[in-house]
């Protein structure tokens, strides 16, 4: 079995930037490392490991092909220990 020691970076394709910068930055309090608007490319501080989010609509964004559909929604529940989170505290993005 593969056993991850660490992530140096991840890269997610977004459509709304500024409703997943609110989540990552106001909730999970990473930092904005950097910003490279003429690509739609936004790194994230996450520990030692980085989150690069890729605007669907962006320079970088338009090579990964069409964005999902509303159909396709995610929903992103993070498990923390009680005491960061009450366990019925769940994000819809």
């Amino acid at each position: 079995m593969i056993q991850i020691r660490e992530i140096d970076h991840l890269v997610l394709r977004v459509i709304n930037l500024e409703t997943m910068l609110r989540f990552y930055r106001d909730v999970l309090g990473c930092k904005i490392e950097r910003a490279q608007e003429e690509l739609g490319l936004t790194q994230l501080r996450a520990g030692r490991s980085l989150i690069d989010m890729v605007t669907v609509d962006g320079k970088l964004g338009l090579l990964g092909g069409k964005p999902p559909g509303a159909e396709d929604e995610i929903w992103i529940i993070f498990v923390f220990a009680s005491s960061l989170l009450m366990p019925n505290q769940f994000t819809r993005i």
